[in-house]
């Protein structure tokens, strides 16, 4: 999956605190290698605007996943039971 979208950035310091605006870039990465077990990654690259320029970054996340779900009965049987 690929994500994209703005983000507000709020820091703050012993001497100062502020507000910037900026956007980020996320690409999801999914590898079920079993059932049971996945893994994800999720690169990102994010910018900020602040007044005295750009910045930029590269992150990474990732985690492991778990997956569980009912096995499927098979088709239901009715029983037609007698009028008599």
């Amino acid at each position: 999956m690929i994500g994209a979208g703005p983000q507000l950035v709020r820091t703050s310091t012993p001497t100062a605190r502020a507000t910037y605006f900026g956007g980020e870039v996320a690409l999801d990465l999914m590898v079920w290698p079993t059932r049971r077990f996945g893994l994800w990654v999720e690169p990102s690259y994010e910018f900020t605007f602040h007044p005295s320029g750009v910045s930029h970054g590269i992150g990474i996340t990732g985690g492991l996943l778990i997956g569980w779900w009912r096995q499927r009965a098979g088709p239901s049987r009715h029983r037609e039971e007698d009028a008599g």
